[in-house]
């Protein structure tokens, strides 16, 4: 009775959409609407496939997307209990964005994904890398290193990561045409970003300036031969900067209690964290921190910045009592 009160009233379309068509629709309606970059979309299709393949299995009764209840989203969340906190909430978002999107469209009175709330994510972050970290791993590239017979694209993508902060995806795919050796300085809008057009200014330290102008200019991109491979095989580049980190000397895992999969701690993103911790406590403002790191500042005083003792003492005493 109300659903045919609200499909007369138009509040929603009639219909019970078949679940084989909701993917398909739902990209026509989003992608439409919004900028989405293709790994994002690669992300919500992988993670919709994966709903509706547990559909099939276990309430093949469900035949459309309307019969899809509060109690049967919540039957699935709980698969998600046991695993990283941060893929079950990617899951949990896709989810109620899909449902939300087509709500009209699917006749849907309510999104049952609402009301499910996300995980707290793990204690665990990524760790700091000291002075003395970052010259035990560059020197293992050296005569003699670990990393000795590395190729060298290896160690100038971290020298990009550690000089710029960039995130793993614009390192490899680093362009001369972002690089101003007049101006000093690397211009880009990062890829995560993208969408909302969030641009990064970044200066460039007189050793990753030297380093850049003495590099090959082979093609557009600073490191060809990476950034050919991270398109077709991203997660291969990863492994192998797991294995240059172990190989240098570093544990860059913890298992965590309740865990079968070990947690990466130590790793190309300890870069981004390691510059914006340092530009912190070197004194450099949020403000000036946030156009170089490219994200807003409640962010990085959240996720990145790890104060040195020392400048908090320094603060309190300042403090007159």
């Amino acid at each position: 009775m109300i659903l045919d009160f609200a499909e007369h009233r138009g509040i929603i379309e009639a219909g019970n959409m078949k679940l084989a068509e909701v993917f398909p629709e739902f990209s026509r309606i989003y992608r439409a609407d919004r900028r989405v970059s293709d790994r994002t979309f690669l992300n919500y299709t992988r993670q919709w496939g994966r709903f509706e393949k547990w559909l099939g299995d276990n309430h093949p009764e469900v035949a459309g997307l309307r019969e899809v209840t509060e109690e049967i989203a919540k039957e699935y969340w709980r698969l998600f209990q046991d695993g990283a906190a941060s893929t079950a909430n990617q899951h949990l978002s896709t989810l109620k964005v899909v449902f939300e999107t087509m709500k009209k469209p699917a006749g849907l009175l309510f999104n049952p994904w609402e009301s499910i709330a996300r995980r707290v994510k793990d204690g665990i972050s990524r760790e700091y890398l000291t002075k003395q970290d970052m010259t035990k791993l560059f020197q293992s590239f050296g005569r003699g290193g670990a990393n000795e017979h590395c190729p060298a694209e290896y160690r100038m993508l971290l020298q990009i990561g550690k000089s710029t902060g960039l995130r793993l995806a614009d390192c490899c795919l680093l362009k001369w045409s972002k690089i101003d050796f007049g101006k000093n300085q690397i211009v880009l809008i990062p890829r995560k970003t993208q969408r909302i057009t969030r641009q990064v200014t970044i200066p460039l330290f007189e050793d990753f300036r030297r380093a850049l102008q003495e590099w090959p200019r082979e093609t557009d991109h600073v490191l060809p031969k990476i950034a050919a491979d991270f398109t077709l095989h991203e997660s291969g580049i990863k492994k192998e900067i797991a294995a240059i980190f172990q190989r240098a000397g570093f544990e860059t895992t913890v298992l965590l209690p309740g865990r079968k999969i070990p947690t990466c701690v130590i790793g190309f993103h300890c870069f981004r964290g390691t510059l914006t911790t340092d530009l912190f406590n070197a004194g450099v403002p949020s403000s000036v921190i946030s156009t170089i790191i490219g994200d807003d500042i409640a962010t990085l005083e959240k996720h990145y910045t790890k104060v040195n003792a020392a400048h908090i003492h320094a603060a309190i005493a300042k403090l007159q009592f």
